[in-house]
């Protein structure tokens, strides 16, 4: 479990950069599943296809220099942004909220990795809970039962048209971090 809070937008390029370095430290020097958790001051936008899964449709129209930040660390970690994966009423989905100047934003997320996203059914904004702050509680609802069968899996993939063939090729980066799929890579380039 990892709590961060991360530089504003407006704070310096060189601590933002100590920042993410530091983080992916602490991703690298863990041998179990990871959970980050907090306030990375990151807007991530919403464009799913470009960044190939690490967010999801559910997020807002905005994104800045932290949020590409923090996409390009969950694309070479292989996480995902949790709270831009599920749609919800705007109630529900802004993180940061301040009625007094008009502003709401996105900025606090749950991350985890990719193949651990199957067992989290829901990701949300709690309403309600006071936490003396602009910022709103963010909740993870996760499967009771974590081991799904493959039918269960087939059957959620055909629902959500995944098993439609289209053509079209998804390029999935982060898999060149596999040393198997890097040595077929260069073998290919080579060729």
């Amino acid at each position: 479990l990892v709590i961060v809070y991360a530089p504003n937008e407006d704070d310096t390029a060189e601590n933002k950069t100590q920042f993410y370095e530091t983080l992916q430290r602490s991703i690298e020097e863990q041998e179990r599943d990871i959970l980050i958790l907090g306030d990375l001051n990151a807007r991530v936008g919403k464009n799913s296809e470009e960044w190939d899964g690490v967010i999801g449709k559910a997020g807002e129209e905005v994104l800045n220099n932290n949020g590409e930040r923090l996409l390009n660390l969950c694309l070479m970690n292989n996480l995902v942004i949790l709270n831009t994966m599920f749609i919800h009423r705007d109630i529900h989905k802004y993180t940061r909220v301040e009625p007094r100047k008009g502003e709401r934003s996105i900025i606090d997320y749950i991350i985890v990795q990719r193949g651990k996203k199957k067992f989290v059914r829901d990701s949300r904004v709690k309403r309600g809970p006071e936490l003396g702050s602009d910022h709103k509680l963010l909740i993870e609802v996760v499967n009771n039962n974590t081991q799904e069968t493959s039918q269960q899996q087939l059957k959620r993939r055909k629902a959500r048209g995944k098993d439609n063939n289209k053509g079209e090729r998804k390029i999935r980066i982060y898999k060149l971090k596999e040393k198997d799929i890097q040595e077929t890579f260069q073998r290919k380039v080579d060729e």
